[in-house]
């Protein structure tokens, strides 16, 4: 049976929740990511929403790099592949291909598109490289450490991190 893309969408999304999941089930973590966040100047109201999209996103870009007709594919992906589409991809492609979202599921997906076109526009630095970053090192965080719950080795797969209760 093959996979459609609403199924292939929302399996990312679910990743993206569950990593997130399992990030502020540890207490230690979620403390270190408070604090994080307060020496940023910012909450996590503003990155954790961006962060799990910008996983998401990852996730959902690399699944057509390879070849994927069921959800077994996608759990076979490894978190340290998606954790280098989240820091390496470049912007456009995290957009690429993208099912028709409901308004709640795109609110946060155009929220970092919108941020991704600021890069171009700004000569010198722009202002939402500092913001991009805190999502993408809250987003690396999350999946860091759900890789390494999952797997001794700390090369977990997609599947094998979904497995872990939440």
């Amino acid at each position: 049976m093959t996979i459609s893309d609403e199924q292939r969408w929302q399996f990312c999304q679910g990743f993206g929740s569950h990593v997130f999941g399992l990030a502020m089930r540890d207490a230690a973590l979620r403390e270190r990511l408070h604090r994080r966040y307060q020496d940023w100047e910012t909450n996590a109201e503003a990155i954790d929403p961006k962060a799990q999209a910008l996983v998401c996103l990852a996730l959902h870009s690399i699944s057509f790099d390879r070849p994927v007709s069921a959800a077994s594919d996608l759990r076979r992906i490894s978190a340290a592949a998606v954790a280098e589409a989240v820091h390496t991809r470049p912007h456009h492609e995290l957009f690429a291909s993208l099912p028709e979202l409901t308004a709640d599921g795109m609110a946060h997906v155009q929220a970092l598109r919108l941020m991704s076109y600021q890069f171009g526009a700004h000569v010198g630095v722009s202002p939402v490289a500092k913001p991009w970053t805190w999502i993408t090192t809250s987003a690396l965080t999350w999946i860091r450490h759900a890789s390494t719950t999952a797997s001794v080795s700390g090369q977990a797969t997609c599947g094998e991190i979904m497995d872990l209760g939440l």
